[in-house]
C-alpha cells in the first residue's frame, strides 16, 4: 500500500497523517522495506542524443539515473511558490546565495518546486532537483547527494525545524515574514539596518519607513549618532542582515536581542543597489568562515563607507487584486506588500 501511494506521490508527511503516525516512523517504515525515491534526468532531446544532464525530478520506479555529485556541496532550498514582490526579492536572495557559493568552490546543489524561479538558471547550480519543498523530499535529497551544508530561506520556518530535528546543518537565510513589520498606523518608523558577521551587529545605516516605503539616506548618520545607536549581543551564531524598527530617535530604554529582526528579502536587495556592497555574498563568506581581508576591513569601516546612491527610496506597491484580494488589509501585524520599486531622489 505505501509503495502505491509514495508511486502516486503522497509525501510521508500526508501518509503519517493519514495514518496517524508519527512522520519518523513513516519514514523509517518505508526506508526498512525498500521504498526508495529514484530520480530521473530532464533530457531535452527525449533520449535521442547524448547528452550531459543536470536536472532530475523523483519517482518510484526502478532505475535510479542520479548519483551524488562529490563531497564539498552545498543544497540551496529555494522559496518556492511566493507572493509577487517578495518573490522576486527573494529569488535575488536564494540565486546570489548559490552564486556565491560556487564562486567559493562549492558544488552547488537547488531544489525547488517553482520552475519558473531565478535560482533554476543553468549557471548557478551543478545540479537542479524540481521537488516539493516538503521534508520528505528534501530528505530524500540531502541522503543521495549527502551535502555538507543546506542553505534554506528563512520563510521555511517549518522546514528548517523539521530538519533541525533530524540533525541537518541548516544554514538559514533569514528574513522577516512580513513587510514592513507592525506598520498598523500611518505614523512613520526608524529603521537601522545591520549586518551580523556571527559575533556582533555592525550598523550600516539608518532609514524612515512607512505604510508607503523606505527611504534610505546616508546624510542622516553622524558619528553621534554612530556611537549612541545600540548593538546588543544576538544568542545566535550564524551571520545575516538585521533590523532594529523604533518610533523615534533617540531610542528610549533598553534594546535587547527581542528587539531585532532579520532583514526581510526585500530590503535586503534594496540595501544591495543602494550602497553597491553585496551583503548577501558577504553574509555567504562569513557563513563558510572565508572572508577576505578587504571583507573585514570594509565591516570595520562602515562608518565612512561611501554608498553607491546617496538617499533613495523602496516604494511598497499594492497589485489591484480588489476582485480576489483586499490588500489594504493588515495580515499578522504587517502590511501585504505586493510589490516594491525603487526610486534614487
Amino acid at each position: 500500500m505505501l509503495q502505491q501511494a509514495k508511486y502516486y506521490g503522497l509525501s510521508d508527511g500526508l501518509v503519517a497523517k493519514l495514518w496517524d503516525e508519527k512522520y519518523e516512523a513513516v519514514r523509517r517504515y518505508r526506508w526498512d522495506n525498500g521504498i526508495l525515491p529514484t530520480y530521473k534526468a530532464f533530457e531535452p532531446s527525449a533520449g535521442e542524443f547524448e547528452e550531459s544532464v543536470s536536472q532530475f525530478y523523483s519517482t518510484f520506479e526502478s532505475e535510479n539515473e542520479s548519483e551524488r555529485l562529490g563531497d564539498d556541496s552545498a543544497l540551496i532550498i529555494g522559496t518556492g511558490a511566493f507572493r509577487l514582490g517578495d518573490g522576486a526579492a527573494a529569488s535575488y536572495v536564494m540565486a546570489t546565495v548559490a552564486d556565491e557559493l560556487r564562486s567559493q568552490g562549492l558544488k552547488t546543489i537547488l531544489m525547488n518546486n517553482n520552475p519558473t524561479d531565478l535560482t533554476f538558471i543553468p549557471q548557478l547550480g551543478d545540479k537542479q532537483y524540481y521537488e516539493p519543498l516538503e521534508i520528505s523530499d528534501v530528505m530524500n535529497v540531502i541522503e543521495i547527494e549527502q551535502p555538507t551544508r543546506v542553505f534554506v530561506p528563512g520563510n521555511r520556518i517549518k522546514l528548517i525545524t523539521q530538519l533541525r530535528k533530524m540533525g541537518v546543518n541548516v544554514q538559514v537565510i533569514a528574513k522577516e515574514k512580513y513587510l514592513p513589520s507592525s506598520m498598523l498606523s500611518e505614523g512613520e518608523q526608524t529603521v537601522v539596518n545591520y549586518f551580523y558577521d556571527g559575533v556582533e551587529l555592525h550598523i550600516i545605516g539608518i532609514g524612515h519607513q512607512d505604510n508607503g516605503g523606505i527611504l534610505l539616506d546616508q546624510s542622516a548618520m553622524t558619528p553621534s549618532l554612530w556611537e549612541t545607536l545600540p548593538r546588543p549581543e544576538l544568542e545566535i551564531d550564524t551571520p545575516g542582515m538585521y533590523q532594529l524598527i523604533v518610533d523615534r530617535l533617540p531610542i528610549d530604554g533598553e534594546i535587547t536581542a527581542a528587539d531585532i529582526r532579520p532583514m526581510p528579502f526585500t530590503h535586503i536587495a534594496f540595501l544591495d543597489k543602494v550602497t553597491g556592497v553585496s551583503w548577501l555574498r558577504l553574509v555567504v563568506r562569513y557563513m563558510l568562515g572565508t572572508p577576505s581581508a578587504s571583507d573585514e576591513q570594509l565591516v570595520d569601516q562602515l562608518m565612512t563607507l561611501q554608498w553607491r546612491l546617496k538617499t533613495a527610496r523602496l516604494r511598497y506597491r499594492d497589485a489591484d487584486f480588489a476582485e480576489h484580494l483586499n490588500t489594504t488589509q493588515t495580515l499578522d501585524n504587517g502590511r501585504f506588500a505586493m510589490g516594491a520599486t525603487y526610486q534614487v531622489l
